[in-house]
């Protein structure tokens, strides 16, 4: 499968990643994060997503944890009017929160390779501090997404390629047949 381009992630939350950006900004950290649409090999059913649910499960909960880590403490050096302390200062306090900002520097590294462990899986994050993530897959012979958030049971969501989790839906009869969980009804579709 080949490596998707690196490009501005889509539908995730106001987290950047980039090394010591402080205050917390609105730009977004440059990780591999392809639309549902993109032309890959792998695509997901139902049953295939719930499959590969533990995995993704511990990943995304790693994610969110350190995601919100890092919100946290941003926010509160930027209540506290810190800037990015320059190497040669030398008291105290400027150690201190250089230690701060290493620290959530290294964390933003581990939140960018879970993002990566999960791409290679074939499924793309879409909010960082929610838990949400998309699995790329097929409905109807169209492009969709089925949508799972940490903390629910199993995969039972989708929404169209070009669309937020916000919008998704309930799994329909369509994508549960198609994972093989139904039969197919003679003179159905």
């Amino acid at each position: 499968m080949p490596t998707p381009q690196l490009q501005p992630l889509k539908f995730v939350d106001n987290l950047n990643l980039t090394s010591q950006a402080y205050p917390v900004t609105d730009s977004f950290s440059q990780i591999p994060t392809p639309s549902c649409s993109t032309e890959q090999d792998t695509k997901f059913t139902l049953r295939t997503a719930n499959a590969m649910l533990p995995l993704v499960r511990s990943i995304v909960r790693d994610i969110v944890e350190l995601s919100v880590e890092i919100t946290q403490i941003r926010r509160r050096l930027e209540e506290l009017g810190v800037e990015h302390i320059s190497d040669d200062s030398q008291d105290v306090y400027s150690t201190e929160v250089a230690a701060v900002q290493d620290s959530v520097d290294r964390q933003s590294d581990r939140v960018r390779e879970c993002v990566t462990e999960l791409n290679e899986l074939g499924v793309w994050p879409r909010s960082l501090v929610a838990g949400y993530v998309d699995f790329p897959a097929m409905r109807e012979g169209k492009e969709v997404c089925l949508c799972w958030r940490l903390g629910e049971p199993e995969v039972m969501y989708w929404h169209s390629a070009d669309e937020p989790c916000s919008r998704r839906q309930l799994a329909d009869l369509s994508l549960i047949r198609q994972s093989g969980n139904l039969p197919q009804l003679s003179g159905s579709a």
